[in-house]
């Protein structure tokens, strides 16, 4: 069963995954990115709808993901094509923000709009006027880097009754020192 699965990207027939026995069935419906857990019929239904809801097999990298693994690279190369570190591995941030650079709303909505392409920029001018941003922190990468990295934490736009269940979203952006224009960003919501 591992081999046939590694060697060809098909889905099986109905009358193969009755044939399965508990562990094929594991390993089938884990390339497919689907729970392993319960009785053996339970399996075998959820195989069953694999290939209804045509369920790609996630030994096979698809073109998003291979676009999305390029972009978190190119988040930390500035346009000079200097390598930056990431924001996680970085100590001694402040919040003394005097150092932040001048920017604009444009600057803003050019990076959603023209680099990010998404639909609901003015959305962010919102969230910073309601205090939706908070605890926001700058880094200097280091003396002759003509980029940046702030950080902050932003309350999410639907919170829940319980803040365990839904914390706040940690983000960060680079930006560059010199125009203010950002450069790229990540916030670890599901939206990235």
């Amino acid at each position: 069963m591992a081999d046939d699965n590694k060697e060809n990207d098909r889905f099986l027939q109905d009358c193969e995954i009755d044939g399965l026995n508990v562990s094929d069935l594991k390993e089938y419906l884990r390339t497919h990115n689907q729970y392993v857990s319960g009785k053996k019929s339970e399996l075998i239904l959820r195989a069953k709808g694999v290939r209804k809801l045509g369920l790609s097999n996630l030994n096979h990298a698809t073109e998003d993901a291979v676009k999305f693994e390029r972009r978190k690279t190119e988040k930390l190369v500035t346009p000079l094509g200097e390598t930056l570190p990431h924001p996680k591995t970085l100590t001694s941030w402040t919040n003394d923000l005097t150092s932040l650079p001048d920017f604009s709303e444009r600057d803003i909505y050019n990076y959603f709009v023209l680099k990010m392409n998404t639909k609901k920029q003015l959305r962010s001018k919102v969230y910073y006027a309601d205090k939706h941003v908070h605890s926001i922190l700058f880094h200097n990468v280091h003396s002759q880097c003509e980029h940046c990295f702030v950080k902050a934490k932003v309350i999410p736009s639907l919170p829940s009754a319980n803040a365990k269940d839904n914390p706040d979203h940690d983000v960060w952006l680079c930006m560059s020192i010199v125009s203010g224009q950002v450069h790229s960003a990540e916030c670890n919501c599901t939206a990235g």
